[in-house]
């Protein structure tokens, strides 16, 4: 059974990358481009995402990140 969307990701605004650490130089982004791990380059996150997501937020290694 394919698992229903629950939008656009707003990680990577729907486009499967996510783009950190970098400027627009005449119009090309210049900086790390890589796989969205919110949606998992899909673009759109669905029930699943939303649960690892939510996980790795409040009790997984980016709730601990305070700590750091």
């Amino acid at each position: 059974m394919k698992a229903k969307s629950t939008g656009r990701c707003t990680a990577c605004g729907g486009s499967g990358e996510y783009k950190g650490r970098g400027e627009v130089v005449n119009g090309v982004f210049k900086g790390f481009v890589g796989t969205c791990f919110h949606c998992i380059g899909k673009g759109y996150t669905t029930t699943e995402d939303d649960r690892r997501n939510t996980y790795y937020w409040t009790k997984g290694a980016g709730s601990k990140l305070h700590l750091v």
